[in-house]
């Protein structure tokens, strides 16, 4: 007996099947009702709706047997999903397909079989409305057009409870995530008021005179400040990069990186830390580890301090020991392993399937004593996973944990590619400050023009532009802007003459302004230099990267000594000098019109 073809679609045909969620249900009155009509129309006594599954078929509905499913290798059915039409079988024991199937040979003894496709909106043929005699025979026209309009019903219900099957899951799904945000909403605010509590209450003790008494406890309370402040920038760029990461927004900047340096910095971030709370942090690695390797410096740097930090934060006693592994896989390319083992609480089985689930916490309890929303692990999966690595974690509970990050890098061996590094490593990809400190006088006698239109911000900024040396000239509004834009130039534009030195604007303000970045593009031609703050870190790669190709940009919340540094950067890279007051006048009376 010759088994049926598989059909074209055989894959996705048993997936929607299983999307159907029907194989092995209880009886329904709805398909009962056709299979009836349909032998009671043929005036057949075997009626049958049957769908056929990987190795079987199996009755949704049956009239005139008492079995519930057959083999697929018996199944007339097999076929019948075959064809577009209705396939008819007069005689069994004459077709070649059937004349020695034991369902032929055997009870119930088949010898006419008349079957319709039961066909999905989307095409695909999941099983047959079928008629079965004992005797060789013929359908009428009336019978046959009536059977494929009852098939036609059946397929109907097969569809609708698809889509039934699917709204269930998405309720399901939508479910979850109400739960899980109603989670995240609980974790985020305990997380955001806590350092926010703790700001606000040491900045109302440093605005009391009774609250500090003397020079120790005004530096204490500074720098509870910026540990907080910090603290809940951290917490708003986990949930950015994570949102950045799913829509694909978030773009790998690999660079030569100078391995043991980037080593040594997150080690040197981190012993203090391990330090307050007795524990000894131990870095092991060959002395022969590569040193300029292609990689984003910035996601490696995230990762390694996610990992470190976390088993600091969850080990008590002991230690923390950081592992770096290298083996030449060819000339040009080494695999990397980074292990983090500790003597912590460990992990039990069921907490490590939450690991890497984004607002999913392992245990509530730790979660309170320690803090923290889930998102730091999801997002070092997610760049591990963007460096083409992999990521994965060994624990036990009571026991420690040791996570292990494996990466697959370019080695960079030419001068030329390491001077290449030292320049990328400050580039706009970076978005990172590098400066934590400035000369009192680094922008003495420099004329800056501020656009900054949030009071706050931008008095602020100002402060420190003063702080520095500068002279600065405020706009807080598009007038202001366009008004001291318009001194900056004379027409034509090759006598152009700068009446400032540099110009700092919130880049949301020239997002919204169109007018002004054209002015900028067209008549400045990148002459005074423009530093950009940006609520968000940009790569190279940004729409407002293209558009102000000679800009520099400087990351909010703003760093001061970064935002001096690039400041004079900028004007040392530009050559600007400092116009007189005379050629500042003249500026302002030639000055042409912008454009509406």
């Amino acid at each position: 007996m010759p088994k049926a073809p598989l059909p074209s679609n055989e894959q996705q045909r048993l997936s929607v099947l299983l999307e159907c969620d029907i194989l092995d249900t209880q009886a329904e009155i709805g398909f009962d009702d056709l299979t009836s009509l349909a032998a009671e129309i043929c005036q057949t006594p075997i009626a049958l709706i049957s769908l056929v599954d990987r190795e079987r078929q199996w009755f949704k509905s049956a009239v005139g047997v008492s079995v519930q499913e057959t083999s697929r290798d018996s199944a007339f059915c097999a076929y019948a999903i075959l064809q577009e039409d209705i396939l008819v079988i007069q005689d069994a024991t004459k077709d070649p397909r059937t004349c020695d199937n034991p369902l032929v040979l055997e009870a119930p003894s088949i010898r006419f079989y008349a079957g319709v496709p039961l066909t999905t909106h989307d095409g695909h043929k999941l099983g047959t409305l079928c008629v079965i005699d004992t005797q060789p025979r013929e359908l009428s026209v009336r019978q046959t057009d009536a059977l494929k309009k009852l098939a036609l019903q059946a397929a109907s219900q097969l569809d609708l409870r698809r889509a039934n099957a699917a709204l269930q899951q998405a309720k399901a799904i939508a479910d979850t995530a109400i739960v899980a945000k109603s989670e995240f909403l609980t974790n985020i605010s305990h997380e955001i008021r806590t350092p926010m509590t703790a700001i606000l209450g040491y900045t109302d003790l440093l605005d009391s005179a009774e609250g500090w008494s003397n020079e120790e406890d005004r530096n204490e309370f500074l720098s509870a400040i910026r540990r907080n402040g910090e603290h809940l920038l951290s917490i708003l760029n986990d949930i950015l990069d994570l949102s950045k990461m799913e829509t694909g927004q978030r773009v790998l900047e690999p660079v030569p990186t100078h391995l043991p340096n980037l080593i040594q910095e997150v080690l040197s971030g981190m012993k203090s830390r391990a330090q307050r709370k007795g524990l000894s942090l131990v870095l092991k690695q060959p002395d022969d580890l590569p040193e300029q390797l292609l990689v984003d410096p910035i996601r490696l740097r995230q990762v390694l301090l996610k990992l470190i930090g976390n088993a600091v934060k969850f080990t008590d006693t002991g230690h923390v020991t950081v592992t770096v592994n290298a083996r030449l896989l060819s000339p040009d390319q080494y695999e990397i392993v980074f292990t983090v083992t500790d003597t912590g609480i460990g992990l039990s089985a069921k907490q490590q399937q939450l690991l890497f689930v984004p607002f999913q916490q392992v245990d509530s309890s730790a979660t309170r004593k320690h803090g923290g929303m889930g998102l730091g692990l999801c997002l070092c999966r997610k760049y591990v996973e963007q460096m083409g690595g992999r990521i994965r974690v060994i624990s036990e509970e009571g026991q420690g944990s040791e996570f292990q990050v494996t990466l697959t890098l370019s080695a960079v061996r030419s001068r030329r590619q390491e001077t290449h590094s030292r320049l990328n490593s400050r580039s706009l990809a970076c978005g990172q400050p590098a400066a934590r400190h400035y000369a009192v006088d680094a922008l003495k006698h420099l004329r800056i023009l501020l656009a900054e239109d949030g009071g706050d911000h931008q008095h602020l900024i100002a402060f420190y532009l003063r702080k520095a040396g500068a002279e600065v000239l405020v706009a807080t509004n598009r007038a202001q802007f366009l008004q001291h834009l318009t001194a900056t130039v004379i027409s034509p534009p090759s006598q152009f003459t700068p009446a400032f030195d540099a110009i700092v604007a919130d880049l949301q303000l020239l997002e919204m302004e169109p007018t002004l970045i054209v002015h900028l593009s067209q008549h400045t031609d990148g002459q005074i230099p423009l530093i950009c703050i940006t609520p968000y870190l940009l790569n190279k790669n940004s729409r407002m990267a293209d558009i102000l190709p000679f800009a520099t940009f400087v990351p909010r919340p703003v760093d001061q000594a970064f935002l001096i540094d690039s400041i004079r950067k900028a004007v040392n890279n530009a050559g600007s000098g400092i116009p007189s007051r005379e050629q500042h006048t003249n500026s302002l009376l030639a000055s042409t019109a912008l454009p509406n």
